[in-house]
């Protein structure tokens, strides 16, 4: 029973059919033979042929099918060409015998078997119609036979093997179409299987909160950090209603995601889960509608993003209180400043004017009375004065740079260099000066300030050239990098690169005012307007070479 079961049992692979059919090929075969030893019909060979298939039999048994492709056919065709020559009776039921070689041939080894013996079975025929027609066969239990019928019976046998090899070719291609796509299945279903335990391993492992919810809106699915974020178990969360696990005022919200989800929409919103034991666990969520109809919820903890947004708003607000009270106190210092501004144009001048006033008066009323050398003291004491009246403008001036707004507008910056030079004309006397201003694109700047940088730039060229014979001053700009450089140019005494970084602090002098006047103050000024305007200064020189001042505004400019 258990063989009988085994053998019409679907067989699991290619192999095992194969091996099947043989056996039952064989069976049939050694029934078949066994029948005609008990008949009795030429038992020798009967018998031959039965060890042969008992052998071939033993060989399938043990996976070993190839010589049951041969040993089959060959015996069945040897049994019937023998029934056909003996001629007791059964040769024309064993020439309907060779059509049963070709086809089992056939299903054993393919088309070659086919081939193979249905031209065997052919040249028996032919080779039986040859004798029978030159008298040395004569059948005995049927009329002659001619040579039409031999001739028939050929081309039958020709026929079957032919539709034997187109059947047997249809079905290895049918077959190898369907071995072809039960592969690509298997592929698929492969990589079907794969790609679930990617995603059912990226589920598991994935550090935020995933939950699969079927289309009543019941957790069906949720991953290890989805629970630990929660604080339950999945086997407490699974089936359960999401409501509970989301803050009563938020409600609302969820409901009205519905609609958009089954729409196709994925919803994206900051959310409140309860915790729990209670507490409150904000998160961002992103929840989407499966093609299977389920939703998928994908949550993140933002509990620190909150915290930190809390931290930056909190010292937002304590800059800002920072910042709202150095504004008061650097208002008050403004006022301060101007309070002392006040003082310093008022009350410090006043008593300059009483040394100048008081110095003339003795000068004008006492001046054939005194002696040479104290009309000198009084003339230094004039002249101190006035340098102390021009000091204390100076000062008056840089400290309301810091102050007043600028008033930009469009500058030409020619003009204006222009309207400088003339207004140094006093300065200039009978000196012959070569001006040399070149291109001076126009700029945004406020211009008053931007007059006094030059003012104080070219006063300064003037000054320091005042010992050469042949004096040279140079006004204009350059491209460097894409920005615009102004820069003013002499043939000064110059002055050693060392000393650079001191030009421009306040007081700061390079040379003595004995050598060259001045209050130490002008080119603070000047980069106090340059840097307001959002530019910088530098300066290059060398001794007994001359020097020259750059500049930069805002690139916008």
């Amino acid at each position: 029973m258990k063989f009988l079961k085994w053998m019409i049992t679907p067989a699991i692979s290619e192999g095992e059919g194969d091996r099947r059919m043989v056996l039952v090929v064989l069976g049939f075969a050694l029934a078949a033979d066994a029948l005609l030893i008990v008949a009795g019909i030429t038992r020798p060979i009967m018998i031959g042929i039965g060890i042969l298939l008992l052998v071939t039999l033993t060989l399938a048994l043990n996976g070993i099918l190839w010589p049951a492709g041969l040993a089959v056919p060959i015996a069945a065709l040897t049994a019937f060409a023998y029934l056909i020559f003996r001629n007791d009776g059964m040769r024309d039921t064993a020439v309907l015998g060779l059509v049963v070689v070709i086809i089992g041939a056939g299903l054993l080894t393919g088309r070659r078997g086919t081939v193979f013996f249905g031209v065997a079975s052919l040249i028996v025929v032919l080779v039986l119609g040859v004798m029978e027609l030159n008298g040395r066969v004569v059948n005995k239990f049927s009329e002659f036979n001619s040579t039409n019928d031999y001739l028939t019976v050929s081309v039958a046998l020709i026929m079957i093997t032919a539709l034997q090899w187109t059947v047997i070719t249809r079905l290895k291609e049918n077959t190898r179409r369907a071995q072809a796509e039960i592969d690509d299945r298997r592929r698929a279903e492969d990589a079907l299987r794969a790609s679930e335990a990617r995603y059912r391993q990226l589920v598991e492992e994935a550090p935020l909160g995933i939950a699969i919810f079927n289309k009543e809106a019941l957790i069906e699915q949720v991953n290890p950090a989805a629970c630990a974020m929660l604080g339950y178990s999945a086997g407490e969360l699974i089936g359960m209603h999401p409501l509970p696990l989301i803050d009563p005022a938020e409600h609302a919200q969820v409901e009205g995601a519905i609609a958009p989800l089954e729409s196709g929409e994925t919803m994206r919103m900051e959310q409140v889960l309860i915790r729990k034991d209670g507490s409150r666990l904000p998160v961002m969520g992103s929840t989407r509608q499966m093609p299977d109809g389920r939703y998928q919820f994908i949550f993140q903890d933002i509990s620190e993003r909150r915290q930190t947004e809390e931290a930056v708003r909190a010292l937002n607000e304590q800059l800002d209180k920072r910042v709202r009270e150095r504004t008061a106190e650097l208002e008050a210092a403004n006022k301060e400043l101007e309070s002392f501004s006040y003082s310093v144009s008022h009350d410090l001048r006043a008593p300059l004017r009483a040394i100048n006033g008081f110095s003339n008066l003795l000068i004008s009323d006492y001046a054939g009375k005194l002696s040479g050398e104290a009309l000198e003291y009084l003339d230094k004491v004039k002249e101190n004065a006035n340098k102390m009246a021009s000091l204390i403008d100076d000062l008056l001036t840089f400290s309301r740079l810091s102050r007043n707004p600028l008033k930009k507008r469009r500058v030409d910056l020619r003009g204006l260099v222009v309207q400088v030079v003339e207004d140094l004309h006093a300065e200039v006397g009978e000196r012959e000066i070569k001006w040399q201003i070149g291109e001076l694109p126009p700029c945004l700047a406020d211009p008053a300030l931007l007059k006094q940088v030059y003012a104080n730039l070219i006063g300064n060229a003037l000054k320091y050239t005042r010992l050469r014979p042949a004096p040279v001053i140079e006004i204009g700009s350059r491209q460097l990098r894409g920005q615009t450089v102004y820069f003013v140019r002499d043939n000064g005494v110059g002055f050693e690169m060392k000393y650079a970084g001191n030009l421009f602090g306040v007081f700061q002098r390079l040379h003595t005012e004995a050598e060259f006047e001045g209050t130490g103050i002008g080119l603070a000024i000047v980069q106090r307007i340059v840097n307001r305007h959002g530019g910088r200064i530098w300066a290059e020189a060398e001794v007994d070479k001359g020097a020259t001042f750059f500049f930069t505004l805002l690139a916008k400019s």
